[in-house]
Protein backbone atom coordinates (compact mmCIF):
# COMPACT_ATOMS: atom_id res chain seq x y z
CA UNK A 1 0.00 0.00 0.00
CA UNK A 2 2.93 2.32 0.52
CA UNK A 3 3.62 2.13 -3.20
CA UNK A 4 0.17 3.72 -3.80
CA UNK A 5 0.94 6.62 -1.46
CA UNK A 6 4.34 7.01 -3.12
CA UNK A 7 2.80 7.05 -6.60
CA UNK A 8 0.18 9.61 -5.55
CA UNK A 9 2.86 11.75 -3.87
CA UNK A 10 5.00 11.61 -7.01
CA UNK A 11 1.96 12.58 -9.08
CA UNK A 12 1.30 15.67 -6.95
CA UNK A 13 4.99 16.65 -7.03
CA UNK A 14 4.93 16.38 -10.83
CA UNK A 15 1.57 18.19 -11.05
CA UNK A 16 2.93 21.01 -8.91
CA UNK A 17 5.80 21.42 -11.37
CA UNK A 18 3.15 22.34 -13.99
CA UNK A 19 5.08 20.15 -16.45
CA UNK A 20 3.11 17.45 -18.28
CA UNK A 21 6.34 15.70 -19.26
CA UNK A 22 6.78 14.77 -15.60
CA UNK A 23 3.20 13.47 -15.42
CA UNK A 24 3.35 11.25 -18.49
CA UNK A 25 5.28 8.28 -17.02
CA UNK A 26 2.74 7.99 -14.20
CA UNK A 27 -0.36 7.78 -16.41
CA UNK A 28 -1.70 4.60 -18.00
CA UNK A 29 -2.73 4.58 -21.66
CA UNK A 30 -6.41 4.34 -20.68
CA UNK A 31 -6.30 6.91 -17.86
CA UNK A 32 -9.40 9.01 -17.14
CA UNK A 33 -9.68 12.47 -15.57
CA UNK A 34 -13.00 13.75 -14.23
CA UNK A 35 -13.66 16.90 -12.24
CA UNK A 36 -16.30 19.61 -12.08
CA UNK A 37 -15.19 20.98 -15.51
CA UNK A 38 -13.32 18.13 -17.18
CA UNK A 39 -14.26 14.64 -18.39
CA UNK A 40 -11.40 13.18 -20.43
CA UNK A 41 -10.48 9.62 -21.34
CA UNK A 42 -7.21 8.31 -22.66
CA UNK A 43 -3.57 9.28 -22.23
CA UNK A 44 -3.38 12.06 -24.82
CA UNK A 45 -6.66 13.68 -23.72
CA UNK A 46 -5.68 13.66 -20.04
CA UNK A 47 -2.23 15.07 -20.78
CA UNK A 48 -3.81 17.82 -22.91
CA UNK A 49 -6.35 18.62 -20.16
CA UNK A 50 -3.55 19.04 -17.63
CA UNK A 51 -1.64 21.27 -20.05
CA UNK A 52 -4.75 23.47 -20.40
CA UNK A 53 -4.96 23.75 -16.61
CA UNK A 54 -1.29 24.76 -16.38
CA UNK A 55 -1.68 27.26 -19.24
CA UNK A 56 -4.86 28.77 -17.77
CA UNK A 57 -3.68 28.94 -14.15
CA UNK A 58 0.11 29.41 -14.13
CA UNK A 59 1.67 28.34 -10.85
CA UNK A 60 -1.32 26.29 -9.69
CA UNK A 61 -0.31 23.82 -7.01
CA UNK A 62 -1.87 21.20 -4.78
CA UNK A 63 -1.03 21.12 -1.09
CA UNK A 64 -1.58 17.64 0.33
CA UNK A 65 -3.48 17.84 3.61
CA UNK A 66 -3.94 14.08 4.05
CA UNK A 67 -3.92 10.82 2.11
CA UNK A 68 -5.43 7.42 2.79
CA UNK A 69 -5.43 4.15 0.89
CA UNK A 70 -8.18 1.65 0.18
CA UNK A 71 -6.00 -1.32 -0.65
CA UNK A 72 -8.90 -3.49 -1.75
CA UNK A 73 -9.22 -1.61 -5.03
CA UNK A 74 -5.87 0.24 -5.21
CA UNK A 75 -7.37 3.65 -4.53
CA UNK A 76 -5.80 6.68 -2.86
CA UNK A 77 -7.96 9.39 -1.33
CA UNK A 78 -6.18 12.75 -1.16
CA UNK A 79 -7.50 15.76 0.70
CA UNK A 80 -5.98 18.83 -0.96
CA UNK A 81 -5.90 22.57 -0.85
CA UNK A 82 -5.38 23.72 -4.44
CA UNK A 83 -3.69 27.11 -4.56
CA UNK A 84 -4.90 29.02 -7.60
CA UNK A 85 -2.99 32.19 -6.66
CA UNK A 86 -1.29 33.67 -3.62
CA UNK A 87 -4.68 34.71 -2.25
CA UNK A 88 -7.11 32.15 -3.67
CA UNK A 89 -7.42 28.44 -2.93
CA UNK A 90 -10.08 25.73 -3.05
CA UNK A 91 -10.51 22.52 -1.08
CA UNK A 92 -10.49 19.41 -3.27
CA UNK A 93 -10.63 15.66 -2.75
CA UNK A 94 -8.91 13.54 -5.38
CA UNK A 95 -9.71 9.86 -5.75
CA UNK A 96 -6.82 8.25 -7.59
CA UNK A 97 -7.07 4.66 -8.79
CA UNK A 98 -3.89 2.83 -9.76
CA UNK A 99 -2.72 -0.40 -11.27
CA UNK A 100 0.60 -1.76 -10.01
CA UNK A 101 2.71 1.02 -11.53
CA UNK A 102 0.51 3.75 -13.04
CA UNK A 103 -2.53 5.91 -12.43
CA UNK A 104 -5.65 4.69 -14.23
CA UNK A 105 -8.22 7.20 -12.94
CA UNK A 106 -8.32 10.60 -11.29
CA UNK A 107 -11.60 11.98 -9.99
CA UNK A 108 -11.57 15.38 -8.31
CA UNK A 109 -14.34 16.83 -6.18
CA UNK A 110 -14.50 20.46 -5.12
CA UNK A 111 -15.89 21.35 -1.74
Amino acid sequence: MNHLINLASQYFTAWNSNDVEQLKPMLSEDVTLVDWDINEQGFDAVVAANQRIFDTVPGIRAEILSMAVNGADSTVFAQLRVHISDTESIDVVDIITCNRTQITSIKAYKG
